[in-house]
């Protein structure tokens, strides 16, 4: 077997394992899809190469691996989580990370796993790294990861229009986001989705 054939087939295996992580919540059904589907989007408007859009879309397609171990109970409540609940999701990004770490190949996927959710001011978790600490690949899931979440119904709130969650992306440009990357996915989203 060649080695695209090889890796179309590990990118197949790990689809399945992602769809798998999604189906434990019926709100999130193809979200790890959507997400890498905008990954991808992302990356050809920054001329990544191959070699690094392949390895985010694996990043993006197993950036919720973590959710095997988070109880389904809080996947699917209906309204806001309590704080021990909240400790249970912010650890997601740490489990996943750990299921891969032993693969020294995949180190950069699970690099981008673990830091998915920090946030650009140093608010976000687990490591409350700020900036351009952040890996690369986690601020462009952070991104895609926002989005797809804010123009999907969720169990505690309806999905929000498509400009308007531009204008959200905007709005934590900064803060919440890396603005550079914003900038690039509303580029690259109006490109597409606008037409």
């Amino acid at each position: 077997m060649n080695s695209s054939k090889k890796d179309q087939l590990l990118l197949s295996a790990l689809r399945a394992v992602a769809s798998a992580v999604n189906r434990r919540d019926p709100y999130t059904s193809g979200h790890s899809e959507r997400v890498a589907e905008y990954c991808d989007r992302l990356a050809i408007s920054l001329n990544l190469s191959q070699d690094h859009r392949y390895f985010l879309s694996l990043s993006a397609w197993l950036h919720d691996l973590g959710n095997l171990s988070t109880p389904r109970y809080i996947l699917r409540k209906p309204s806001a989580l309590l704080h021990e609940e909240m400790e249970e999701v912010r650890v997601h990004p740490i489990k996943g990370a750990e299921m891969l770490a032993a693969e020294p190949g995949l180190f950069e996927v699970a690099n981008a796993i673990r830091h998915h959710h920090e946030r650009f001011d140093g608010t976000g978790y687990p490591d409350r790294l700020v900036g351009e600490a952040i890996p690369f690949f986690s601020r462009i899931i952070l991104v895609a990861d926002a989005y797809e979440a804010i123009t999907h119904d969720r169990a505690y709130r309806p999905a929000v229009p498509y400009t308007a969650a531009l204008d959200r992306l905007k709005e934590g440009a900064g803060t919440q986001f890396d603005p550079a990357i914003v900038k690039a996915f509303v580029n690259a989203m109006e490109q597409t989705e606008g037409r």
